[in-house]
């Protein structure tokens, strides 16, 4: 083979690798929705996730995203795309670890809230019985917006707020809840 043929094949080869790999990256881009699987968790007819025993449920998703979920909370995946979910919390405990990713696009239905999420890990507590909405955050930052707060607030690490009978505040996180 001569050194003229040998360079070109290389050339050709290399490429086919810049190709492959920008397909790839452009599918993942552009690609389809997240999947996501459940852990000792049962799926209603309706959709609703249910932990199924003391140690409740977990949903990971394809991007590393996870969510656990508290025995008895109900909790369904209203929405998946490329960039994120949407979940809705319908009553209970959830503690979401969100992966952090350019354009990414997370959001949690509590009751009237909505909580926007970027790459973040915090616990969400929503009660339908006495309309109450507690949010702990640990890392990264989110918006909640609700009645008491038409335009959102936005929280920090180590904040928590507790949105009850229309008020809303926003204390210093005392403690961690066990996951």
């Amino acid at each position: 083979m001569s050194p003229q043929r040998g360079r070109w094949g290389v050339l050709a080869v290399a490429l086919a690798l810049a190709c492959a790999a920008g397909g790839f990256l452009w599918s993942k881009r552009e690609g389809a929705p997240l999947g996501y699987e459940t852990v000792g968790a049962r799926v209603s007819q309706a959709g609703y996730i249910r932990g199924s025993g003391p140690n409740g449920a977990r949903l990971s998703f394809s991007d590393g995203t996870r969510v656990d979920v508290s025995d008895g909370t109900h909790l369904r995946v209203t929405a998946v795309d490329s960039r994120g979910a949407r979940l809705a919390i319908e009553g209970g405990h959830a503690a979401l670890s969100v992966v952090r990713r350019p354009a990414g696009a997370w959001i949690v239905d509590a009751g009237p809230f909505v909580i926007r999420v970027t790459g973040t890990e915090f616990d969400v507590d929503w009660s339908t019985d006495d309309e109450s909405l507690n949010v702990s955050l640990y890392q990264g930052s989110l918006t909640v917006s609700g009645p008491p707060a038409p335009l959102g607030v936005m929280l920090r690490p180590g904040q928590r707020l507790s949105a009850r009978q229309g008020r809303l505040s926003i204390e210093p996180l005392v403690q961690r809840h066990v996951r």
